[in-house]
């Protein structure tokens, strides 16, 4: 019920924005690579007008697959995860310079890991979803007419659900974690550098 409640809220946020920016000729176009750290890096894509603009976030795509062999007993481990944003922004010039911009993105990340150990017959295997709903606020900097470069944060409110298995000897056991979570992180903070086509 919880769930259902913050997805519609978002749903009622972000739609009239869709809306607004269905009638916006798309003459900007943008795309950049986003870092929110070394590790963390994902691919954006902007496209509207110079004043008003959809936002679509590809976040870092990862994923690992590990086996250690112990004597003749060989025990895996594997990962996996992604992030997809979208939402608006809204500029308003400071300068030739600078820009200031603010908006709202709608949020969601999945992860997933799994661990067996073959010597103990044990397994452990992990899933989560997080959906969320963020604020943006950012500056941008024109290097020139082709290049810029955005720094931003984005205070946010998100649901988790969660879904952990474990096994032993063939005996399952499951329990299931959801909560809210809400405010500023390092992690909502990133750079994005993007070149600019079209208009």
């Amino acid at each position: 019920m919880k769930k259902a409640l913050l997805v519609s809220m978002a749903l009622f946020i972000t739609i009239p924005f869709y809306s607004i920016a269905q009638d916006i000729p798309q003459k900007v176009h943008e795309a950049g690579i986003n870092f929110s750290s070394l590790n963390n890096f994902g691919i954006r894509y902007k496209c509207g007008t110079d004043n008003t603009l959809l936002r679509l976030t590809l976040l870092s795509i990862n994923g690992n697959n590990t086996a250690t062999k112990l004597d003749s007993v060989t025990n895996n481990q594997s990962s996996m995860g992604f992030g997809f944003n979208i939402g608006f922004e809204k500029r308003k010039m400071i300068n030739e310079k600078f820009d200031f911009y603010y908006g709202l993105d709608l949020l969601s990340t999945y992860t997933y890991n799994k661990t067996v150990n073959n010597q103990f017959k044990t397994s452990s295997e992990n899933s989560s979803f997080s959906p969320g709903l963020g604020f943006v606020l950012g500056l941008r900097y024109k290097i020139n007419s082709a290049f810029n470069i955005t720094a931003e944060v984005i205070p946010s409110v998100k649901y988790s659900s969660g879904k952990i298995t474990n096994t032993n000897n063939s005996v399952n056991s499951t329990q299931t974690t959801s909560g809210y979570s809400f405010g500023l992180l390092n992690s909502n903070a990133s750079l994005t550098l993007a070149y600019r086509f079209g208009k």
